[in-house]
């Protein structure tokens, strides 16, 4: 069976993220040029973009629940609505893979050593096959970012344009 990739970008909202200087997640800006980059590629091979919305700490109907503007969004992106930090847990994301036959997943987000690294474990648990954007996650610690991208499979921004080239 060919791979057939989805992207998940995890709780990259405002709740979390929208502060004027940003200086307390020090990859932000890195991070969601990255993560555009290759959402743009997903969305141009037609393969979907998964925005993941947490609302354990921040309810849909607040002004905060949305993305942050740096990130690009489209009409065509799928979101799903979390209340855990795992994005598989009591959500519709293993269905939404399922009906849409993803069979790979490529991760980007915030945090890292949270809800990213929750959602992996979901991930794991139902024995799909992943990745990590490499420099597409942030936390708001300078090491918190480096040590999921020291543990887990990464991939580059570079290797994701070939595969979505060569499908």
């Amino acid at each position: 069976m060919p791979i057939k990739p989805g992207f998940l970008i995890i709780d990259m909202q405002k709740a979390f993220l929208d502060d004027p200087n940003a200086s307390f997640v020090p990859s932000l800006p890195n991070a969601c040029e990255y993560i555009n980059y290759v959402a743009d590629g997903f969305r141009f091979a037609q393969l979907p973009v998964l925005l993941i919305h947490d609302g354990e700490s921040v309810q849909p109907d607040q002004a905060h629940y949305g993305f942050i503007d740096a990130i690009k969004q489209d009409p065509s992106d799928i979101v799903i609505h979390k209340q855990y930090g795992n994005a598989f847990r009591d959500t519709t994301l293993s269905e939404t893979l399922q009906k849409l036959e993803i069979n790979f997943l490529l991760f980007a987000g915030f945090k890292a050593e949270a809800c990213v690294l929750a959602t992996i474990h979901g991930a794991i648990d139902r024995d799909i096959p992943y990745a990590i954007l490499k420099n597409g996650i942030t936390s708001t610690t300078s090491d918190g970012a480096t040590f999921i991208e020291k543990t887990f499979p990464l991939i580059s921004y570079s290797v994701v344009d070939q595969l979505l080239l060569h499908r």
